[in-house]
């Protein structure tokens, strides 16, 4: 894996690309307000970009946040996975939409779905023309990964937008990952782990089965790891095909508890940003 070394910052000739009302640059985050949004079919949807010139590269990465209250929907969802702040060194378009209930598709009239495909199309209505969207990657958390592995990540309509997915408590890679690079996140205690497993067992108690598959598919070697990345442990399977990439990272912790670990952080977003070189 090439890390990712820096941002493209696009045509100095050209102006900066500006969004009315949403300044560009890394958004304050709180428990108790929320980055600027724009309205999408008469929901707010949080949105960051990177302050960068027009014809800059960019990564468009989507959060289908997991079970929340209407208030924790956006700043629980953004901190427990702070991309965010890696807008400009990194160069990523954040895009935070909530669903009408505390679940995505769940009690919604059928309403999820089409919210989600018009967010998607605004996204690249609005930035495509601006920036070199090289690749959108969504990410779900427990029942937002339920919902991305079972419904959003394999629609027909994303086949040719949606080049990754990060699944988070919530299983393994979608079933349509022979088409998706994965990147699956677990957590100890949510598997029922102590620490006399040797690590052998922690790793086979893990999904690790269900993205080994999909990384063979993609011509990647045997896996490697576990590497101690702070408190999170990561196995890979390195050398893939040019364009795919595939991980699985075991954290501390239960269900609820953010993954914002810096260096598991970086390792996964250079991940994503790898392969759009």
């Amino acid at each position: 894996m090439t890390p990712f070394s820096g941002p493209i910052d696009g045509d100095p000739s050209k102006p900066m690309v500006s969004i009315p009302e949403i300044p560009c640059g890394v958004p304050r985050i709180g428990f108790n307000s929320s980055p600027p949004s724009v309205k999408i079919t008469n929901r707010d949807v949080v949105v960051a970009y990177p302050c960068a010139h027009e014809g800059a590269a960019v990564t468009f990465f989507l959060f289908i946040h997991g079970t929340l209250q209407e208030a924790q929907k956006v700043a629980f969802t953004m901190n427990a996975f702070p991309i965010h702040n890696m807008v400009d060194s990194h160069n990523v378009i954040v895009v935070v939409p909530k669903a009408v209930g505390t679940q995505w598709g769940n009690g919604d009239n059928g309403a999820d779905a089409p919210h989600l495909a018009e967010v998607v199309d605004w996204v690249y209505a609005t930035f495509g023309e601006k920036f070199n969207i090289r690749s959108m990657w969504a990410s779900g958390g427990s029942w937002g990964a339920f919902y991305l592995g079972n419904t959003f990540a394999c629609d027909p309509k994303y086949e040719k937008r949606l080049r990754g997915v990060r699944m988070v408590v919530g299983g393994g890679c979608p079933r349509c990952s022979n088409r998706l690079s994965c990147i699956v996140a677990q957590q100890e205690l949510e598997l029922g782990m102590n620490m006399m497993l040797t690590d052998e067992a922690k790793e086979m108690a893990t999904v690790r089965a269900n993205v080994e598959p999909y990384a063979m598919q993609h011509g990647c070697d045997a896996k490697m790891g576990p590497t101690n990345l702070g408190p999170v442990r990561a196995w890979t399977w390195p050398n893939c095909d040019p364009g795919w990439v595939h991980s699985y990272y075991l954290g501390p912790g239960q269900h609820a508890d953010p993954w914002n670990d810096p260096t598991a952080l970086k390792q996964m977003v250079d991940e994503i940003k790898s392969i759009e070189n």
